[in-house]
């Protein structure tokens, strides 16, 4: 150290001291201070936490294994820094109450815990549920890839389809599902699911058309085909659904489908979840689905008699999680067709106890 200080500051010798050593004390306190650690990096920590934040807010579009993964990446970055920085950034960014801070992604940091401990021990938590419902949702996918897909046919001169005005639609009458319901009088129907530029029927377009054949409520085969809209989709429509323009600019338009689509439905009794809505958005675009006899079976309507005790929420991604179905590819049309029949089946074996 003193040859340090003899090249830094050759005058503290020279100069006699005022005070018996402040001219030597004063060396050594410049020495510190020039070689003075640099603050900790916590830039490990805030872009994990940013990708965490991300990745786990709802609707996010991250799927299971990449919200583990998010989790996975927080976990490091904790271990990476100081617990007095992680509490510098949650009283920085999180809201002061009595007694407590309140962080919108970290939660709650209550004065005298082990926030750490607590932090790390809830991320975790998620991890391993995001892990879980990751094998799920694989599981879910590779049932759906196992069931056979029918031909879509594309009649490339095929005419334009007459639109129908909805004063002019028939009426569907929805069958319904009570105890004494007999599995054995439906031994087949299609659930069917439309992918759609918007909630407006008016001037709305289809981006993408399913639907799965069940025999004896076990999916038997698979049609599903994106469609050309025509136009270009609302950027609101592609976050739900991510059909992007560029997947849908060499896909047919709806007309050249639309004989391959009831073909594959016939006669067959029709399922689906706000089935209302399908039947609109089909019929306004020249698709009619009512003017044969057939049964109709709207599931939304069945899981909110099921499930009314259960749930506030009875979407389809709510419904189907409690029926124990878990993906990642909610809002494409043939995942929600078979995630219907899923719900559907459930529905009815709740109802009729069987």
């Amino acid at each position: 150290v003193k040859n340090v200080q003899n090249r830094l500051f050759p005058w503290h010798k020279k100069i006699s001291p005022p005070c018996g050593g402040r001219w030597r004390f004063c060396s050594m306190g410049l020495f510190v201070f020039f070689n003075k650690p640099a603050l900790p990096d916590v830039g490990i920590f805030t872009e994990a936490l940013v990708n965490y934040r991300n990745a786990t807010a709802n609707g996010s579009g991250f799927s299971y294994e990449d919200q583990a993964a998010a989790c996975a990446r927080l976990l490091s970055s904790i271990s990476q820094t100081k617990e007095s920085d992680i509490l510098r950034i949650f009283h920085a960014e999180g809201k002061r109450e009595k007694g407590y801070y309140c962080h919108s992604t970290l939660g709650v940091l209550w004065n005298g815990g082990n926030y750490l401990k607590d932090l790390s021990a809830e991320v975790e938590r998620k991890m391993k549920r995001f892990n879980a419902l990751s094998k799920k949702s694989k599981e879910f996918a590779s049932s759906l890839c196992a069931i056979p897909l029918a031909p879509v046919l594309v009649v490339d001169s095929a005419p334009p389809l007459r639109r129908g005005a909805l004063s002019d639609m028939p009426d569907a009458r929805y069958s319904t599902i009570t105890k004494s319901f007999n599995a054995d009088k439906l031994p087949s129907f299609v659930v069917i699911d439309t992918e759609t530029t918007g909630l407006k029927v008016q001037g709305g377009r289809i981006l993408e058309l399913s639907a799965i054949r069940y025999e004896d409520f076990r999916p038997v085969s698979a049609w599903s085909t994106l469609v050309n809209p025509g136009k270009a989709i609302p950027p609101e429509a592609s976050e739900i659904n991510h059909i992007s323009d560029a997947m849908v600019s060499d896909a047919p338009k709806l007309e050249q489908v639309a004989c391959s689509f009831l073909d594959f439905v016939g006669s067959s009794a029709v399922v689906g979840y706000n089935l209302p809505f399908d039947l609109k958005f089909l019929f306004a675009r020249g698709v009619d689905l009512l003017s044969q006899k057939r049964k109709y079976y709207d599931v939304l309507e069945l899981a909110r008699k099921t499930y009314k005790k259960d749930l506030d929420s009875f979407s389809l991604q709510d419904v189907s999680e409690l029926c124990g179905v878990f993906r990642d590819d909610a809002h494409r049309s043939l995942s929600d067709c078979f995630a219907t029949g899923i719900v559907f089946k459930n529905c009815v074996e709740d109802i009729t106890g069987r």
